[in-house]
């Protein structure tokens, strides 16, 4: 007598297959910055060059699973160049949905390199992340500033 049902019904949402997904990387401002982690990039996302030196022996991206699939191992490199040494991140899962940081070493050669000149700014950084069958690549510019210069960086 007057009883209520309910229907549930299963729909299966973003790709069948992997699918990963870098959330942008640029400049903010301080309003930028200070808004949700997901939204967009804060002013710090990449860290200057100053005088020469990496201000920062690190570097990120935020990655996002839009499939429907775990994606497994997912990896930061950093692709070595004549400056830059190569290096990877940990990998780590991630799940359908989930958005996670990659964070990977970022270090100018050792042997052979011992500041960024002027004729190599902007610093350009060669990026790839791989996992669960994907590869996803990225070049970043890394901003060159004087001492005198306000500059960014980052830590954890």
């Amino acid at each position: 007598p007057g009883g209520v049902q309910f229907r549930v019904e299963m729909v299966s949402c973003g790709p069948k297959e992997g699918s990963l997904r870098l959330l942008n990387m640029v400049p903010g401002d301080w309003q930028w910055g200070h808004t949700r982690w997901t939204s967009g990039p804060p002013t710090c996302d990449l860290p200057d060059v100053v005088g020469g030196q990496l201000m920062s022996e690190i570097i990120h991206v935020r990655v996002v699973n839009d499939g429907r699939r775990f994606a497994k191992d997912v990896t930061l490199h950093v692709q070595g160049s004549k400056l830059i040494a190569p290096s990877s991140s940990a990998p780590m899962p991630l799940a359908p949905g989930q958005t996670a940081p990659l964070v990977a070493p970022l270090r100018l050669h050792a042997e052979n390199v011992t500041e960024v000149s002027d004729a190599d700014c902007p610093l350009k950084v060669q990026l790839l992340v791989e996992g669960g069958g994907l590869r996803l690549e990225k070049t970043v510019q890394l901003r060159c500033r004087k001492v005198e210069e306000s500059f960014l960086m980052l830590f954890v």
